[in-house]
């Protein structure tokens, strides 16, 4: 009997530390990820919830069929990839999937300018813009919720 007891007190140590021991961690890791949400909140906040939402609708088509007012735009899209350089001393997978994302939009939009573009190649244009858009909020939402997976709908 008393080494039933014996057995049972140091199987209950034994769980009992194995608890404290992953609690330690995972209060350790929510720890971090409190942190993190705080620098992306600073981060980006104002890019995605009025930044890029303004500057997005400043952007048309002058009578020529010529895209103007887009250097506010890329000012924002470039502002934010500065500030994503943060990520890339921390989680360099999602630095680069945000960046080439930003580039990708701005590239786009860059050689858009250059070129007459009339009728339903403009609905084709924005709708573009709106799809390259939505990738770049796909990756930030997915790296506030804290995923560890950045891939593209495509």
């Amino acid at each position: 009997m008393e080494i039933a007891a014996l057995v049972l007190s140091i199987v209950s140590f034994i769980v009992s530390s194995v608890i404290g021991i992953y609690e330690i961690f995972e209060n350790r890791k929510l720890k971090n990820i409190s942190l993190e949400s705080e620098y992306f909140d600073s981060l980006f906040k104002d890019f995605l919830l009025k930044k890029i939402p303004i500057t997005r609708t400043k952007i048309r088509f002058d009578i020529n069929s010529k895209l103007v007012d887009t250097d506010e735009f890329i000012d924002v899209l470039n502002e934010m990839r500065h500030n994503a350089l943060y990520f890339l001393y921390t989680d360099k997978k999602f630095f680069n999937k945000l960046k080439n994302s930003l580039q990708d939009l701005e590239d786009y939009i860059v050689n858009s300018g250059d070129k007459v573009i009339a009728g339903e190649e403009q609905t084709d244009f924005f709708k573009t813009i709106q799809d390259k858009l939505v990738d770049i909020y796909d990756i930030m939402l997915n790296k506030y919720k804290g995923n560890k997976i950045y891939k593209s709908k495509k």
